[in-house]
């Protein structure tokens, strides 16, 4: 069984620093630009790691008992937002409709009574969740025509 220590050290190894891991005056605007539907999935992506906030607290519903998963989580929050925050900069650089704080509001208005009854149902959708999304970083990543943009959607 994984324990927080365990994961703690796993996320300390595989750390990123925003203002020194990404080579953030090599973005070739132009270039990802002539990706839309690449930007628009990222856009997405943004908004939906901007909900972790507010996923955390109906996850740790569930998990209460389980001190070990609710540590687990909030790393998670940390890192989910990290994500939110370094795409979000992204589509602001390269001038590609960057969420305001009312397009996160909206989202969160629309999932306010968003509830969960089961941790195993919490569990299943988050880790699945997680898995596609990194499937499509990573295809993303590959496909990016501005290099960062590879870059960050690798890390």
């Amino acid at each position: 069984m994984i324990t927080y220590a365990d994961y703690l050290t796993t996320s300390e190894m595989q750390r990123w620093i925003l203002e020194t891991d990404i080579p953030w005056s090599e973005i070739q605007p132009e270039a990802a630009l002539e990706q839309p539907d690449l930007l628009g999935r990222l856009r997405d992506a943004a908004l939906i790691e901007s909900f972790f906030p507010i996923l955390t607290p109906r996850a740790l519903d569930v998990l209460w008992d389980d001190p070990a998963a609710t540590a687990i989580f909030s790393v998670q929050l940390y890192e989910s937002y990290k994500h939110f925050h370094v795409f979000n900069l992204y589509l602001e650089r390269v001038g590609f409709h960057p969420l305001r704080d009312e397009d996160i509001v909206e989202v969160r208005r629309k999932n306010l009574g968003l509830k969960y009854e089961s941790a195993t149902v919490m569990l299943t959708q988050y880790f699945m969740s997680e898995h596609f999304a990194a499937h499509s970083f990573f295809t993303d990543a590959r496909a990016s025509r501005d290099k960062v943009l590879g870059h960050i959607l690798q890390l």
